[in-house]
């Protein structure tokens, strides 16, 4: 450890073992107060008891000089306090609901009189409102989880309903992998990719007594991430034996048939699940030992809705068509373009014959391609145990643990064979966890919460290998342009397993002094896990397989390309054109070495062993200054180790003549200066295995995560005139508050990345083979040739051209992102045990991970001799052939004339651009400097970019993200029969295209980030979410009582959308690279649902109804909107046009409407029927809107479903359960 760090750890560990501190629990709920008399005096010396109802266990507490008194690390529950001093009556206060993680303030007034007197009354609204911090959240208690409607039984389905939160998962500006889960206080979030709200073990119902989400400043001692944090309590036994068996149902026919199905006039996709389950809680020894046990089931035999791109008959009968100009069909043989004469492949008609017809007009182009859409099966079976334990030892000490086991065996439709119409993608799923803590009472205002953990997250993906499709073949194929019988791109095919085991433990302590409430404690995460996986994240399986087609590296010369063949389309043709005559564009598998960087045989897998570790400080203090106003300030302090891989299979990337290590940031600042000045930068990389390189781990320790906390809460009291009128007497508080939060850290970005350097994972591939001088390979030629799998010694080299097509790497330097976090809120109590709050929640984020590729194309490079640069050359060429100049009448750039050498001088820009006419057209900058530096490396040439690798991933500290929303909440708790929950933001969240830890994609622009900050993914202007319950309020018998009702109306605004250029604008990456928006040059139009919409000039023609197309398109006019917007201007433009435009919002309204009938004693019998979009609202996906294929451009082809999201069309699901 750094010995700064060891110092301060240190330092805080003696702080804590010399004064005893407070903390507030993801477990544990807290009250304090005052005890005053009728004229509001202290009163020291009275006695308060606090008596939990469901156990009958009680807890005293004495008040100070000042009055005061304090319970923390209490149960989470319904509690009844009492307050007795000899002179004074005794006072109860009834009904107080305590929840975890959120203090409760409860003063209490005594009247002279005798102890016998006893003056009563019912907990009020008062303690929903939050007095001693600045955190922003809501408790959603068991009544309300229970009757809400709930597609899944999942606690975690209704967590995207507090404010600030999307459907899809963002929280208040932060990614979707930082939201933290802890059920029973120990930490079950998917620390392996961060799935959005997805924990280790699911959370069912039935078996949680509340939860709270925290969507900003969550407490001190919550600081394992900058996101939401999400905490889940168990139920637990109480001194009556209590259980119930249910089952809930849903089925195809009661549903109504998705959007998309009517419109193929394909039958309703098959649904049949079922959920069922029981549990029993009860006393072991009464007033003691207490239990609770659950088992829940789940045999789902559902379906999924799939697209694929398949062939028409006339590309089946090898033969292509495309429209020339004027609109007007062409058709075009291959044979009579093909130099060889051959024309179409018999091996791959042979393949396409396999396919079936097109049933979708609205996928592919309508001549060559369209879509197949059908339903396969995705069967899922779940089985689920949790058991708890709760044991008081005496009033001072307690003991709680909990054991939750899950097992989920599934198929999904990432991969699918369409011949056979199946799911072929096997997902098993294991979890386990963990808890047991133990809660002492030390003295009278010292406690303290000792917990230990495992959590065990076992997933895999297991599809099947890909293999030969027809005789004939060696290996798999993929064509360009279409989908495979079966699956068997990277994405499909790879088979992984990363089981995670987390070892936790935590303390904290609780330490009463005065005004002040000293809060303090840690939190030590061990990690160990084990990966395999067969897959370099795109481009390579262990399982070898051939691109066929035009791609990275087979080009297809313009003398092969018809001349009517308009812009727009001729990157299609060229894919479709190699594809039909078979031409191989590479062949590729992952090859992998061991710890020796000896070979494995092909087909082997890459397996690696891990141990990281993670370490969390904090401190605090609560200072209730006054009655009615509290500070908080608290410093948490935490790190996390990078790993350590048992055999040593991590890679660092170095200099190669220096041995130094290679920063992102500082490598691209090199290369650009370089770049202005006319140089080249491009030094040899070289690989060094972690045993080799003097380190023990692959990246830096961030050791400055100091995160400060700060905030004040002011209850003012006005007991006249207008104040009293609008703020109330303590009806009202006001509070604000300032964090500082960091990252946490996923498995896939600690652990794999590191591993998928060059070394042990290496991507070997043939690219663009030769039969002869400039005759391309074709399938059918002889066996697909493959490199071959060789030792190789430290440092690893990548030879020259692309010896390695993906490299992965973390800067060793990386920093852990932060986000400053601000917020001010005002509460008001009103009638009926309703509160109101209005609120700010500003986050900050800053050091944020981004993907940057140092290959990035340095399109600011200066030709020495004539001072244009290749930005200027690149707009001159690609601006004439948008406009229909053959490449034989360009202009001659004196950038391509001076620095190229493919063709004789005078004679080079028109030679580039006949080779790469669709890369200009479309802006594909990086396919377009392959060309060129190919082209110098095959004439001894220094080449601009890095050939060793085609993409050198690295993953860095330096995006930035602003998020400011105002939010606006109603809350009632139950009372008469009636609880909601109803808030409204309005929000604007910017960012540099922000992405989660598990994403590949690198960022467009690796100079300069700016360029792409815009509208976030998550920038939902709009967002409203409301829940009830309603017992109604007639009927006292069995046939007439008992009725409930209970719904969930969420809405939003559209999510950003934008026009599409293409992924390499900037030349950010050729396989990885993310969308760049077309600039627009008119008004921005309005999203909306356009019926009738028929396409013009080629765009939007899809959708054309006469050719079975939906008819609906996002733009009235594609046509226009699609003239309406241009393509990036590299000289001038600074941004591109990313989320100027808004898609489709959507709203759906869930009810559920049930009744409860005492059958005997305390046996109750409940039925409920839950419609999920009860009035079938369609709400529609946005479409896409692409440059590149103008025929789809916002035609409108799916209905927007979404398992995570809880979005569907119509669902119905029935329930009874029986209650004892």
């Amino acid at each position: 450890m750094n010995p700064i760090a060891l110092r301060l750890v240190g330092g805080l560990v003696s702080l804590l073992l010399a004064s005893p501190l407070l903390a507030q629990t993801a477990t544990t709920a807290s009250m304090s107060g005052r005890v005053t008399d009728a004229q509001g005096a202290a009163v020291p010396g009275a006695t308060v008891t606090l008596t939990d109802r469901s156990t009958n266990q009680s807890r005293t507490a004495v008040s100070d000089s000042q009055g005061r008194y304090g319970f923390p690390n209490l149960p989470p529950g319904t509690y009844d306090l009492s307050a007795t001093l000899s002179g004074f009556k005794t006072a109860q206060i009834t009904g107080l609901i305590l929840e975890a993680t959120r203090p409760v303030i409860q003063d209490v007034g005594l009247e002279v009189g005798g102890l016998t007197d006893e003056v009563t009354i019912s907990a009020t609204a008062e303690t929903l409102m939050i007095k001693r911090d600045s955190s922003v959240g809501n408790t959603i208690e068991r009544q309300r989880l229970m009757l809400l409607p709930n597609l899944t039984r999942d606690a975690t389905s209704l967590l995207a309903l507090q404010p600030g939160s999307t459907a899809n998962g963002f929280v208040t500006g932060a990614r979707q992998d930082q939201t933290t889960i802890a059920v029973d206080g120990i930490d079950i979030s998917d620390n392996v990719i961060g799935a959005t709200f997805r924990g280790a073990v699911p959370t069912p119902a039935e078996s949680i007594e509340e939860f709270r989400l925290t969507v900003a400043n969550p407490n001190v001692s919550f600081g394992r991430s900058s996101g939401a944090q999400a905490s889940f309590v168990t139920k637990r036994g109480t001194n009556s034996f209590s259980g119930s068996v249910y089952s809930y149902t849903q089925d195809d026919k009661w549903n109504a048939t998705p959007w998309q199905t009517n419109r193929l006039n394909q039958p309703k996709p098959p649904l049949d699940d079922k959920r069922f389950g029981g549990s029993l809680g009860g006393p072991i020894v009464r007033g003691k030992t207490f239990f609770f046990g659950l088992y829940e089931g789940r045999r789902d035999r559902g379906s999924t809705s799939v697209t694929r791109t398949v062939p028409t008959a006339t590309l089946k009968q090898g033969v292509l068509q495309f429209r020339d100009a004027s609109g007007a069909v062409q058709t075009i043989n291959p044979r009579d373009l093909d130099p060889r004469g051959v024309g179409a492949n018999p091996l791959i008609l042979q393949m396409l014959a396999l396919y079936p017809a097109p049933n979708d007009a609205t996928v592919g182009d309508g001549l060559n391609t369209g879509g197949f859409t059908f339903d396969v099966g995705t069967p899922v079976d779940d089985n689920q145990g949790i058991f708890r334990l709760d044991h008081t030892f005496s009033e001072k000490w307690r003991l709680d643990t909990s054991v939750n086991v899950s097992d989920r065996q599934s198929l999904n439709s990432a991969q699918t064979d369409i011949v056979n119409r199946v799911a072929t993608y096997n997902v098993p799923t294991k979890g386990r966890a963990v808890s047991a803590g133990l809660v002492g009472v030390l003295s009278s205002n010292l406690t303290n919460e000792f917990r230990v953990g495992y959590v065990k997250d076992d997933r895999g993906a297991i599809p099947i290998d890909p293999a030969p499709q027809v005789p004939g073949l060696n290996i798999a194929i993929d064509l360009s342009g279409l989908s495979e019988p079966i699956d068997v791109g990277t994405q499909q095919a790879r088979k992984q397993l990363f089981p995670l085991s987390t070892y936790q433990i935590i303390d904290n302590l609780t330490w009463l002094k005065g005004s002040h409430t000293f809060q303090g404690g840690f939190n030590i995460r061990l990690l160990h896990e084990e990966d395999f996986r067969n897959d370099k994240v795109v481009g390579s399986l262990s399982i070898p397989v051939a691109q066929v087609g035009a791609g990275l590296n087979n080009r297809v010369p313009a003398g092969q390309r018809p001349a009517f063949i308009i812009p727009t389309d001729v990157a299609r043709y060229d894919q479709l054109y190699a594809a039909l005559l078979g031409q191989v564009d590479s062949s590729a598998y992952l090859a992998t070495r061991d710890g020796r960087l000896q070979p494995n045989p092909i087909g082997t897998g890459l397996i690696t062993e891990s141990d990281l570790q993670a370490y969390e400080f904090y401190a605090a203090d609560t200072w209730q200054l006054s009655r009615t106003f509290t500070v908080n300030a608290g410093l948490t302090y935490n790190w996390q180790t990078p790993p350590i891989e048992k055999d040593g299979r991590q890679t660092l990337l170095t200099f190669q003549n220096t041995g130094e290590l290679i920063g992102a940031q500082q490598y691209l600042a090199d290369k650009r200066a370089a770049a202005e000045r006319g140089e080249i930068y491009n030094p040899s990389l070289a690989y060094v295995p972690i045993k080799e390189s003097g380190r023990k781990r692959a990246f830096d320790t961030d050791y400055t995560n100091f995160s400060p906390r700060v905030s004040a809460a002011w209850t003012p009291s006005f007991s006249k005139g207008l104040a009293r009128r609008v703020f109330g007497d303590g009806k009202t508080v006001v509070r604000g508050g300032y964090s500082l939060l960091y990252d946490r850290s996923t498995t896939v970005q600690t652990i794999t990345i590191p591993t998928l350097g060059v070394g042990f994972a290496q991507t070997l591939s043939v690219n663009a083979p030769q039969r002869g001088p400039g005759d391309p390979f074709r399938v059918g030629d002889g066996p697909i040739p493959l490199a071959v799998n060789t030792a190789q010694t430290s440092p690893v080299v990548p030879t020259v051209p692309f010896g390695e097509l993906l490299s992965f790497i973390v800067d060793p330097e990386i920093s852990v992102p932060r986000s400053h976090t601000a917020n001010f809120t005002l509460q008001r109590q009103l009638r009926g045990n309703t509160v109101v709050e209005l609120g700010y929640i500003g986050r900050f984020g800053r050091n944020l991970y981004q993907t940057l590729n140092l290959n990035q194309v340095p399109y600011m490079f200066k030709d020495p001799a004539s001072g244009q640069t290749f930005a200027q050359a690149f707009d001159a060429v690609a601006g004439e052939l948008r406009t229909s100049v053959p490449a034989a009448g360009v202009t001659p750039q004196p950038w391509f004339e001076n620095l190229l050498v493919n063709a004789p001088s005078g004679a080079r820009t028109r030679t580039l651009a006949a080779g790469n006419t669709g890369n200009f057209i479309n802006g594909n900058l990086s396919n377009l400097f392959q060309s060129i530096d190919i082209g110098r490396f095959a004439a001894g040439q220094p080449t601009f970019n890095n050939l060793q690798v085609l993409e050198l991933f690295m993953r860095t500290s330096a995006g930035r993200s602003n998020y400011n929303g105002f939010f606006a909440t109603v809350r009632k708790r139950f009372a008469r029969g009636l609880a909601f929950d109803a808030n409204y933001t309005f929000s604007k969240s910017e960012d540099q295209v922000g992405a989660v830890q598990n994403s590949a994609a690198l960022v467009p622009n690796s100079f300069d980030l700016e360029s792409e900050y815009g509208p976030s993914f998550d920038d939902i202007t709009h967002i409203f979410n409301s829940n009830w319950v309603y017992e109604l309020p007639f009927g006292r018998d069995r046939l007439w009582g008992g009725w409930y009702t209970s719904g969930i109306f969420r809405a939003q605004s559209g999510a950003p959308f934008s026009i599409i250029q293409g992924t390499q604008v900037w030349g950010g990456g050729a396989l990885l690279g993310q969308s760049s928006g077309a600039l627009p040059t008119g008004d921005i139009p309005d999203s909306t649902v356009n019926d009738g919409v028929v396409g013009s000039g080629g765009v939007g023609t899809s959708g054309d109804p006469s050719r079975n197309g939906t008819g609906l398109n996002i733009f009235r006019d594609p046509q226009a909107v699609f003239n309406a917007v241009r393509r990036l201007n590299l000289t001038d433009d600074k941004r591109t046009g990313r989320g100027v435009y808004r898609g489709f919002g959507f709203w759906q309204l869930d009810l559920s409407v049930g009744k409860s009938t005492r059958i005997a004693g305390d046996v109750r019998l409940t039925v409920s029927a839950e419609a999920f979009n009860v009035l079938n609202k369609v709400n529609f996906a946005d479409p896409s809107a692409s440059l590149q294929t103008a025929t789809n451009f916002g035609v409108i082809t799916a209905q927007r479903i979404s398992a995570l999201q809880n979005i569907f069309p119509r669902r119905l699901q029935l329930g009874a359960r029986v209650d004892f």
